[in-house]
């Protein structure tokens, strides 16, 4: 792989470390993003060409979403519009004005930009007009997200040996590799766990006949009339996504689902149920509601049952995302060793810490190769069958009704 390729696939394993931590933190709204993934779009202004900077941007949008499950869901768009907006400020503000704004300037522009984009998804799919009620705290977040990022990125790139050691890359991977088996033994180890297949112990589904059902499946969701048909629909998709073996969380659910209803539930119009001073419950505002949340609910059961981290992409780009989770593996892995070893003790501040794990994938070894997936048994495949006739039931039914 050359030089550039290297250092985007191990900026791009930076990008999926930090979506993953994200993907951790409770937020209100799961399509509303902190921004912390942005760290190594920030870095790469200064490291990557254009090209490279898009690329690593590609890799961020699909590596986010094989790891959340979200490829196939409206979440997928908001990450989407979000991240190549404000990579698109930050990349111009960077170009055009490098001499006059900071990290913390460029890191505020993409995080407000970024916000804007969401609450405009967020008022055409999920919330309608009463997104604007939650635009001022968002915005304000993301006020307060993108300074700490920025003046975060300041210190880290002046501080760290890392990132030095990253703009030149290519002089060092002159000097060859350091002979170290244990990391290579690890990394292969952690790259066998990554590759493998969605697996339950009833269903075994390669990665290739999901996406495929998923891809079948998802107009039956996003056509479907009728508000009762989406909601059996998210039921089956539900209970699909556990059949695959994919946790649920039932209280992440029920207060997402609460969340659209209520914010729709703002914006009353139809029949005038009952009153409570002056909020009025009405029952266009409660179907559109429960609408909106099935829908957004079963795009993401649904993206999460069929869309794995194995995924094979095809060309340049596959091997890059491939080489992204293999780093994205081993960083983990190296990551708890440390937290467990005395190393750490030496570590006071985060950016020690950071730069320390970062370092040692300064050089890292090569790939392995690819470990190929398992093929779907006949059992998996009259499952996916049935899931998909199942799902599109309810769809068939209300176009049927509504002749």
């Amino acid at each position: 792989m050359p030089q550039r390729g290297n250092k985007v696939a191990l900026l791009g394993a930076f990008c999926l470390f930090l979506s993953t931590i994200e993907y951790m933190i409770p937020k209100p709204l799961p399509f509303m993003r902190l921004g912390i993934a942005n760290l190594p779009l920030m870095l790469a202004l200064d490291i990557l060409p254009i090209s490279g900077f898009f690329l690593l941007v590609a890799i961020k949008i699909f590596g986010q979403a094989l790891i959340t499950g979200s490829l196939f869901s409206y979440i997928f768009l908001f990450s989407l519009s979000g991240t190549v907006l404000s990579s698109f400020v930050m990349l111009s503000l960077h170009r055009l004005f490098r001499k006059n704004i900071g990290f913390v300037g460029i890191g505020t522009a993409g995080a407000m930009i970024s916000t804007m984009a969401q609450i405009a998804l967020a008022s055409v799919f999920v919330f309608g007009r009463s997104a604007l009620l939650i635009a001022p705290p968002f915005l304000a977040a993301s006020l307060v997200t993108g300074v700490t990022l920025g003046a975060f990125c300041e210190y880290f790139a002046d501080k760290s040996v890392w990132m030095r050691r990253l703009q030149n890359f290519g002089e060092e991977s002159t000097r060859g590799v350091p002979e170290e088996s244990e990391p290579r033994t690890k990394t292969i180890a952690v790259t066998a766990r990554v590759r493998c297949s969605v697996q339950g112990d009833f269903f075994r589904g390669s990665s290739r006949d999901l996406f495929i059902a998923g891809l079948i499946m998802v107009p039956s969701l996003v056509f479907n009339p009728s508000t009762g048909g989406r909601v059996v629909q998210f039921l089956l998709l539900s209970a699909f996504t556990v059949l695959t073996g994919r946790k649920n969380n039932v209280l992440m659910m029920s207060l997402m689902t609460f969340g659209i209803v209520f914010f729709n539930l703002l914006v009353p119009y139809g029949q005038v149920l009952c009153s409570f001073g002056i909020f009025r419950l009405t029952k266009g505002a409660l179907l559109t509601g429960i609408r909106r949340a099935a829908t957004v609910q079963g795009l993401f059961m649904l993206s999460k049952a069929c869309i794995g981290r194995d995924l094979r992409i095809p060309g340049k780009f596959g091997s890059l995302i491939s080489e992204s989770f293999r780093i994205f593996a081993f960083l983990g892995q190296r990551g708890e060793y440390l937290k467990r070893g005395k190393e750490w003790k030496n570590h006071e501040k985060i950016v020690g810490r950071i730069d320390a794990l970062l370092s040692e994938l300064q050089v890292f070894p090569e790939s392995a190769e690819m470990i190929s997936t398992s093929r779907s048994r006949p059992r998996d495949i009259a499952i996916l069958c049935a899931t998909v006739v199942l799902v599109w039931m309810p769809s068939v039914l209300a176009l049927l009704i509504s002749r």
